[in-house]
């Protein structure tokens, strides 16, 4: 009976058991940690899109401040208005199709002209800067009215008409669905604490957006306003229709921007769907079980080889002297040498022994 095997047999069942928990734990360990890295480097990403987007927005913000402070400055002047002010202007409201800026606007906004077209010039990211009186007058610096110009002007007097008055004295980000999406920003301005009108400028959100996406590896990137809606979409550089923006994955990576009530979601390009993760767990338990196994199946050969067969050996030659036979078994191993000798001579001094 060899005590060895007995114990190796027991062994095998609970080193493998072993082998399979310590696989489950080194690989759900090495999987957070990875994932944790993963989810670090997105929350970078993110930050850096939303200072980069706010780069790209503060001059747009701060041009608009600026223009009305000027603005507001003029009115006090209460300088003379001009004979003909340079640009388009008229109603939108259906009723009174008559109505026309007063003294004050006009002079206000000839006094403005210069700075607004050279801005309009300079600036890649600035469309058309626009005006809308209180009474319902919209005006643009430009030469000749077209259809988009009116058809914008419109649905912007739609969607103010339709705002909370809690909000008409704020910097506000306007999207207008037109023939193509169209972002304005507008703020308003006040005579004597009386409100006036409201300067607008139209600008490429998308093509900041876009910019954004590209200094981010191309990450799909979302644009959402104050109350979750999503405004505008970027994905590999282009900008994604309606109907697949509402097909995007939302998930906890946001951040809000700190310049305008918006908020920025960010799904990096290597982003994996929850099947994945899970195929990427898996893939890291069977790297540790393989390699966890490899090492159990070598040890237990080893040992096998080197203790086991050696010891069945051993017990063998001693059987064979206690039976009389003056060699016992051949071929010894070489580790085992020793040992073999040391039981022979003990056999050899169990008759002198015996003798005394």
């Amino acid at each position: 009976m060899n005590p060895l095997y007995n114990e190796y047999k027991k062994a095998r069942l609970y080193t493998l058991l072993l082998v399979v928990g310590l696989a489950v734990a080194a690989a759900t360990i090495d999987y957070f940690m990875a994932l944790n890295q993963r989810i670090v480097q997105r929350q970078h990403l993110l930050l850096s899109a939303a200072e980069d987007l706010e780069h790209q927005l503060a001059p747009v913000v701060h041009l608009l401040k600026v223009f009305k402070q000027d603005a507001e400055a003029s009115l006090l002047l209460q300088n003379e208005a001009p004979a003909v002010l340079p640009g388009q202007q008229w109603s939108l409201r259906p009723s009174d199709s008559s109505l026309q800026l007063s003294d004050a606007e006009k002079s206000m906004l000839n006094s403005l002209l210069p700075q607004l077209k050279l801005t309009q010039r300079t600036s890649a990211s600035i469309k058309q800067f626009s005006y809308l009186s209180q009474s319902g007058v919209w005006y643009v610096p430009v030469e000749q009215r077209s259809a988009a110009l009116e058809l914008e002007a419109q649905l912007f007097w739609q969607q103010k008409e339709q705002m909370s008055k809690l909000t008409e004295q704020q910097l506000r980000l306007h999207r207008l669905k037109a023939a193509e999406t169209v972002f304005m920003l507008s703020v308003p301005l006040s005579q004597n604490g009386q409100p006036l009108g409201e300067l607008i400028v139209n600008f490429d959100l998308a093509a900041m957006l876009q910019r954004v996406a590209k200094g981010q590896q191309d990450s799909t990137i979302q644009l959402l306003n104050d109350i979750g809606e999503p405004l505008l979409a970027v994905a590999q550089g282009q900008v994604m229709t309606d109907a697949d923006t509402e097909l995007l994955h939302h998930s906890d990576r946001l951040r809000t921007l700190n310049i305008l009530p918006l908020t920025l979601h960010l799904e990096p390009a290597d982003a994996r769907s929850a099947l994945a993760e899970l195929g990427d767990l898996f893939g890291h338990f069977m790297l540790y079980l393989v390699s966890l196994l490899l090492l159990w199946w070598y040890c237990r050969r080893r040992f096998r080889t080197k203790v086991l067969a050696p010891f069945q050996r051993f017990l063998v030659h001693v059987e064979r002297l206690g039976r009389g036979d003056p060699q016992g078994v051949r071929h010894i191993p070489a580790d085992w040498l020793e040992v073999f000798h040391q039981v022979e001579q003990l056999r050899d001094k169990a008759p002198d022994q015996n003798s005394r």
